[in-house]
Formats: C-alpha cells, structure tokens, sequence
C-alpha cells in the first residue's frame, strides 16, 4: 500500500493484492484531486515499483465500477487495456 503525497498532502491511496504472477489494483484519490491526472501519475509509478520489487508478476488487474469513468480513464492512460465486462444479477434490486 502506498500513500501518495504532494509535498505535505496525501492526495491519494494505491495498493496491490499480490496473487501468484498477478496483482490486483486498486487506487482512490482525496475529493478535489480528481481529474487533475494523479491517479495516471500515481499507477504509472507503483506499476514501475512493483515491477522492480515482484518481477514475476506478469500482469496487474484492476476492477472498476461501470460508473467512476475518471478510474477508467486514469487506468487506460496508464496503459491498462479493457479486458472483459461483468455482469451482475442482484434478487429484489433494479
């Protein structure tokens, strides 16, 4: 896990859940450090340390909700492809 700063301010949380040759990503940014490219910044650089610090991981995974399209877009502008799409069928909710 790794806490992002900008001199003096945490403006962000990255962690990995290493699990054999994969790792899971999962990131979250501080209200009003949205949209300003730190989420690209910040997997950008932990991917480059856990590839140094793990490198038999082969590949890192991230799953995101359909909604939160600033994750979709800092992931994919850091070089995450879209891989599949989960559904999800929920008894008594619409």
């Amino acid at each position: 896990m790794f806490l992002a700063m900008i001199k003096d301010t945490a403006v962000g949380v990255l962690r990995y859940d290493l699990n054999g040759p994969s790792a899971k990503a999962s990131i979250y940014l501080e209200q009003g450090q949205i949209g300003m490219g730190l989420g690209t910044l910040i997997l950008q650089q932990g991917n480059k340390w856990l590839k140094e610090t793990y490198p038999k991981i082969e590949s890192v995974i991230a799953e995101i909700a359909i909604e939160n399209t600033a994750s979709m877009k800092a992931f994919e502008h850091a070089g995450f492809q879209k891989n599949h799409v989960t559904y999800i069928y929920h008894w008594g909710k619409k």
